[in-house]
Formats: C-alpha cells, sequence, structure tokens
C-alpha cells in the first residue's frame, strides 16, 4: 500500500526519468550503431585478407590494395615531356626527345641496374634524357631536398595531410638526338649515378670533404685537389678532373659501373689508319683508353681497400673483397720495322717500331698501348 502511494506520488518524476532514459537510448543508438557495423565490416574485411594472406604462396606478392589506395604521392609534372617510364622504384625516366620513346627510356633504366646498387637507389627523383647538347657537359647531377606530400584518407577518421623533406637525385644526359643507343648514354648514365652514389655515402656536405674518409683512403690533399665546387663555373670545368666529387664519381664506374658503361675499344695504330680506313673511336668512352679523366692519380683498383670502401656501403650481407689476379714479370720487347711502297711521288719506305709483350696477368686483365 505503502509502495502504491509512493508510486502515485511521484510518478510525474519517474515518467520523465523513463523519458530521459530513452531518448539517451535512441540518441546512443542513432550515434553508435552505424561505427559498431562499420567495425564488423572492417573486422571481417579484415579477417577475409588475413585469410587470403595465409592461403596464398609463400613466393606470390600479396599487396593489401585498401592499405595501398589510402596513400597518394605528387610529384611535378614537366611540360617539356614527351616520353616517360615509370620505374618500379617509383621514379620516372623521362625525355623530351622522340629519339627516346618509352620503349628505349625503359631500356636506359634496365642499364642503370646494371651499375652496382644498394638502398640509394630509392633515393632518385628522376632521370631526364635531353635531345639538346649542353656546351659544357654530357651530363649533370643534382642532389636536393624535395618536399613530398602525403595525404591519408582512412575510414572514420578526418583527412590528413603531412610533408617532409627527403634529399633525392636528378640524373640529366644530353645530346639524345645523337646519343640514340644505349652504348652510347652508358658510361654517362654511370658516371652521373656515381655522383648519387658517392653524394650519398661519402660525403658529408655539412662539413669539409677533406676531411671525409674517401679523401683520406685515396691519399687526396689540398696541395693539388679542390675539396670546394664553388661558384666560379669556367674555374670547375678548367679542373673539372682535380676536384674530388669527379675523382669520386670516376672511381664508381671502374669499381662498381655496368659492363657497358666499362666497355673496351679496338685501337689502331697509324699505319692500320694510313692503310686500311681504320674507324675513329670515342677514347673516352671505353675503359682501355680513358679509364678515368685524372692520369696523375693511380686507378681506383691501385688503392689500397678503394674497392672494399665502396662496397661496403651496400650492407647487402655479402663479403665484398676485390678481386685478386697473379702477376708475373713483365717482357716488353721493342723491335724496328720498314715497309717499302710505290706511292704517286715514287718509291717510299716507311720506318716503324713494333711493340709486344708478354701477358703479366693470365685472365681478367685488358691490355692496351
Amino acid at each position: 500500500m505503502k509502495l502504491m502511494n509512493y508510486l502515485k506520488k511521484h510518478l510525474i518524476v519517474i515518467l520523465t526519468l523513463l523519458l530521459i532514459c530513452s531518448v539517451a537510448c535512441v540518441i546512443f543508438l542513432m550515434t553508435q550503431l552505424p561505427k559498431l557495423a562499420e567495425t564488423i565490416d572492417n573486422q571481417q574485411e579484415s579477417s577475409k585478407l588475413t585469410s587470403e594472406y595465409l592461403a596464398s604462396k609463400p613466393t606470390s606478392k600479396f599487396v593489401n590494395d585498401l592499405a595501398f589506395k589510402s596513400f597518394e604521392t605528387t610529384k611535378p609534372v614537366d611540360t617539356k615531356v614527351k616520353h616517360q617510364y615509370q620505374s618500379p622504384e617509383g621514379f620516372p625516366v623521362l625525355s623530351d626527345t622522340d629519339a627516346w620513346d618509352e620503349q628505349k627510356l625503359q631500356a636506359l633504366y634496365n642499364e642503370l641496374m646494371q651499375n652496382t646498387h644498394g638502398a640509394e637507389i630509392n633515393d632518385v627523383f628522376q632521370i631526364f634524357v635531353h635531345g639538346v647538347p649542353n656546351e659544357s657537359v654530357a651530363g649533370t647531377h643534382q642532389y636536393e631536398s624535395k618536399t613530398i606530400p602525403f595525404s591519408f584518407a582512412f575510414p572514420a577518421l578526418p583527412d590528413l595531410a603531412i610533408e617532409f623533406e627527403q634529399n633525392l637525385g636528378s640524373i640529366n644526359l644530353y645530346n639524345g638526338d645523337q646519343n640514340t643507343t644505349i652504348e652510347s648514354m652508358a658510361f654517362f648514365l654511370s658516371h652521373e649515378y656515381g655522383h648519387h652514389y658517392t653524394s650519398q655515402y661519402l660525403f658529408n656536405y655539412d662539413e669539409s670533404t677533406k676531411d671525409s674518409e674517401y679523401a683520406k683512403l685515396r691519399n687526396l690533399t689540398e696541395d693539388n685537389v679542390k675539396f670546394n665546387i664553388g661558384k666560379d663555373h669556367d674555374e670547375y670545368l678548367k679542373n673539372h678532373h682535380w676536384h674530388i666529387q669527379e675523382i669520386a664519381a670516376s672511381d664508381y664506374v671502374q669499381l662498381m659501373g655496368s659492363p657497358l658503361a666499362k666497355n673496351t675499344v679496338k685501337y689502331y695504330d697509324v699505319k692500320d689508319d694510313m692503310l686500311n680506313g681504320s674507324p675513329v673511336n670515342h677514347t673516352y668512352q671505353s675503359i682501355n683508353g680513358v679509364p678515368q679523366e685524372n692520369f696523375l692519380l693511380p686507378l681506383a683498383f691501385e688503392v689500397s681497400g678503394m674497392y672494399e670502401y665502396f662496397y661496403s656501403f651496400l650492407k647487402d650481407g655479402n663479403p665484398h673483397t676485390a678481386p685478386v689476379h697473379e702477376k708475373l714479370p713483365i717482357t716488353i720487347n721493342v723491335e724496328k720495322k720498314s715497309t717499302s711502297y710505290d706511292l704517286t711521288t715514287g718509291h717510299t719506305t716507311l720506318v716503324y717500331y713494333e711493340i709486344t709483350w708478354n701477358k703479366p696477368y693470365e685472365n681478367g686483365v685488358i691490355y692496351t698501348l
């Protein structure tokens, strides 16, 4: 009886509380049920992806497309581009000439990959083949800071965009309208990638390059080597072979360059040129003609520890030791000879010297006189 009287007395309060609870429940269900349903869908999708992954072969490539599509990377587009090949690493190989179409740009990328490389390949921004020549150089490399934007679009979260700075290298190759083959570009590509490799590992530009481990190992001092590029372009070109950056890039080609970059050429003597009209060879693009630009320095292979130093940055877990060639005593023989010819001006005898030598190295060594 007392309970009934209590309920009658407080009926309005009780009904009000029940109404408030009901409204609160409705609001909760309206706001939470969609999220709950979305959570269930995401769990089901995750379970599906997990099942697909577990069912896939160990050697097959598995990509979570949903996560992959949520990232968008934006790179500036050059309006002069005529042809483009997108590398698997994500950097484009571009050209502004029809002499280098997409198929040839892909072949150029394949040639780049024949040069020994490590993780620094992921820091290439682009490779650009220009049809016109450059009055000063056959190729250039710029190593600069780029702003990389990323946008995130995940469910149930507001759009988020972030930016970070990353040092990326751009390689430019010139005279593509004349150098239309991979062979004609291989050396220049390797040399410019040598700048990319050495600027990544050998030099800290916040410090003086004269204090680098490379300078000490190669015994480079301020007495003969240019350590600072400076702003005088003419001075740089005049002393190109004495700048430490160029010496290091040349060392890269010798030690890590592709087979085409270290191409050998058969050279002909004056007699062959006179009698047979032997073709003129571009000596700078052959490892046996001009193995390096600076002839006053020892070759990279002649510097103890240089091979191991360059390969130490690969971090691939493989031991890298310089190849060893057993050397035998060398014997050089110079023999004077003569040949007579009946020319339009009369009978002429030409005197010449023939130089021969044994092979002090058995295999894997190129001999050039």
